[in-house]
């Protein structure tokens, strides 16, 4: 049961790019960085609207034009249908930062792991 390995797919830096579109229209789950992400949106090599699930690791980072923020902003230019999962065991210093966080990636919903 599950998602078949063949339809995953990881993207590094040396993943070229003119693979990359085609990487795209055959597989349903990625594992790649912020940028790859931002590229591929900003070229049009990734198909924005099917995108329904976007999990961010180490989201405390989501500050500024942080990566994380530009594949967000890309995202929402084509469609509001999709989900964030923003995963931090380290979510901010304080109140402002985790507002920054939240507002960045557009969360409406938080949770806390109980230890």
């Amino acid at each position: 049961m599950g998602i078949p390995q063949e339809h995953m797919a990881e993207m590094t830096g040396t993943t070229q790019a003119s693979n990359r579109k085609e990487i795209w229209q055959n597989c349903r789950v990625f594992f790649l960085t912020p940028q790859i992400m931002v590229n591929d949106l900003t070229r049009g090599a990734c198909p924005a609207a099917q995108v329904k699930c976007l999990v961010i690791d180490e989201a405390h980072k989501a500050l500024g034009n942080y990566a994380y923020c530009q594949v967000v902003k890309e995202l929402s230019n084509y469609t509001n249908q999709f989900r964030v999962l923003a995963l931090s065991a380290t979510p901010g210093s304080d109140a402002k930062a985790v507002q920054q966080v939240v507002s960045h990636l557009l969360i409406e919903k938080t949770a806390r792991a109980h230890v």
